[in-house]
């Protein structure tokens, strides 16, 4: 029955839709187009626990190769920065210390088009700048920013920084949940812009005593992934909630929304234990309930070359790296040690932190 006048006319809209929707295409199961991808399960070429005289002690989680081919990783706990050879050896070394072209704690790297490459040392509380060969040639001191902490820089021009912050606000306000940060930095003024609010993976606050004491990233948990593009100067952000992997400007417009089709897979009771048997009582209470039921779609990206690289949650006794052209097609499954970090993509390696003293080159196989 017709209960206001004008009905009628509402049946054609509504069968256009159903036309339109039947018409449209859906996206294949992710799982069966990760059957057909073909699989490839990279070599090792050498690992080692030192560089000539130099033990690791605590290498950092991420790598760069140097516009001279040497490869940039952090011992932090030599407080250093190692510059290694393909054969692992040390060509050079920035030692601890507090004075110009020393450092405490730098750990993430961004290179540009140029080849220079910025870092942030949060205990020196300093960005600097590394020329191709590993010299510094800059060093900044940026203004505080609200109850926030610098993860890494990436360098849109000389004169504008994009700063990617946590902020710390969630460990005194019960109410607050972690947040990043995207926050425009003029390195010459000293000072800041534009800044966007982005969903940070969950952290659970460690309570001792009433008072709250730390906090420890929820494995398994969503969150923004962040990866830089050098030859356009764009920044990759992926919310692992959604679909959807965007290049963004120096505006942090959106240039491209690459749509990816990923499989997710439940935690499961292994897992779980696991996660359990890690954690004091204290400290799994507040864990406990930010574990996802569905693990995060991915837990890493790294760009290399027109491809982006994403870590996923994937069960198996090896990790699963799953490799997309910038249209979000997976060209490769790219099989890697479970334990280990991919901590970064070259045409001629891979670099893999095997565990806190061990760093490896694996080949990095095409296709």
């Amino acid at each position: 029955m017709c209960l206001y006048k004008g009905c009628k006319w509402l049946w054609v809209p509504v069968i256009f839709l159903v036309m339109m929707s039947c018409g449209e295409s859906q996206p294949e199961d992710p799982w069966a187009v990760l059957e057909r991808v073909p699989e490839v399960v990279p070599s090792q070429i050498r690992a080692f626990n030192q560089a000539d005289t130099v033990f690791f002690e605590h290498l950092g989680y991420e790598s760069v190769v140097m516009k001279n081919g040497t490869v940039l990783i952090a011992d932090r706990g030599r407080n250093n920065l190692l510059f290694l050879n393909e054969e692992g050896g040390l060509e050079k070394l920035i030692r601890e210390g507090r004075g110009p072209g020393e450092v405490l704690d730098p750990f993430a790297f961004v290179k540009d088009k140029k080849g220079q490459v910025y870092t942030y040392d949060q205990h020196n509380d300093k960005i600097l700048v590394l020329d191709g060969r590993g010299e510094v040639v800059r060093e900044i001191i940026p203004a505080a920013y609200k109850e926030s902490g610098i993860i890494k820089v990436f360098p849109v021009q000389d004169s504008l920084y994009w700063v990617e912050m946590m902020s710390y606000a969630f460990l005194s306000d019960e109410n607050k949940k972690s947040e990043k940060y995207l926050v425009q930095y003029d390195p010459f003024e000293n000072s800041y812009g534009e800044m966007k609010v982005l969903r940070n993976h969950p952290y659970a606050r460690y309570i001792e005593d009433g008072e709250v004491r730390g906090a420890t990233k929820v494995d398994f948990g969503s969150g923004h992934l962040f990866s830089w593009r050098p030859e356009k100067q764009t920044l990759l952000t992926f919310d692992t909630r959604t679909n959807i992997i965007a290049e963004l400007d120096a505006n942090l417009d959106t240039l491209k929304a690459i749509r990816v089709e990923l499989p997710q897979e439940e935690l499961n009771n292994t897992e779980f234990d696991s996660l359990r048997s890690a954690y004091r009582n204290a400290q799994w209470k507040t864990v406990e309930p930010l574990l996802p039921d569905l693990k995060a779609k991915a837990d890493y990206m790294l760009y290399h070359n027109g491809e982006i690289w994403l870590g996923t949650h994937l069960s198996g006794k090896l990790k699963t790296w799953l490799v997309l052209n910038m249209q979000g097609e997976i060209l490769r499954k790219v099989m890697l040690p479970r334990e280990a970090l991919l901590t970064h993509v070259s045409d001629n390696h891979l670099g893999l932190r095997l565990d806190d003293v061990t760093f490896a080159f694996y080949s990095n196989p095409s296709e």
